[in-house]
C-alpha cells in the first residue's frame, strides 16, 4: 500500500495479505432443525429444536435494539415456548443459544 497527501505519495509498505472468514457466529440451520410456531405470533410462541442433546439450550427474544425481552429453557420435548403478551406488535428477533452454535430467526408479534 500506498499513502497519498498533499506532500505527495509515500513509500510503499511491505506486502499485506489480509484473509477474511465468516466470523458472524450465526450458524446456518440444517432443514427441519428449528421449528418456531405460530409466525405470525399472537401471546406466546414455541421453538421446537429436533436434535437428540437438548440440555443447556437457550431461547431468547430480543426487540430491534437488541433489548433480550424474555428468556426460555428447552421441556424435556425439545420446546422452549415464550409469552408474548406484553409485546407491542412488531417484528421480534429468536435467537437460540446452544453452546458453541448460535442461530437467529425473526418473527412477527401481531
Amino acid at each position: 500500500m500506498q499513502g497519498h497527501n498533499d506532500c505527495g505519495a509515500g513509500d510503499w509498505s511491505p506486502e499485506l495479505m489480509v484473509t477474511v472468514e465468516d466470523c458472524t457466529g450465526i450458524g446456518e440451520v440444517e432443514p427441519g432443525l428449528i421449528s418456531i410456531f405460530p409466525n405470525p405470533a399472537g401471546d406466546v410462541v414455541s421453538v421446537k429444536i429436533n436434535r437428540l442433546q437438548t440440555e443447556n439450550i437457550l431461547v431468547s427474544i430480543y426487540d430491534n435494539t437488541g433489548r433480550k425481552l424474555s428468556e426460555a429453557a428447552l421441556n424435556d420435548s425439545g420446546i422452549a415456548t415464550l409469552d408474548l403478551s406484553a409485546l407491542e406488535s412488531g417484528i421480534y428477533l429468536i435467537r437460540i443459544n446452544a453452546g458453541s452454535e448460535l442461530y437467529a430467526r425473526k418473527i412477527i408479534v401481531r
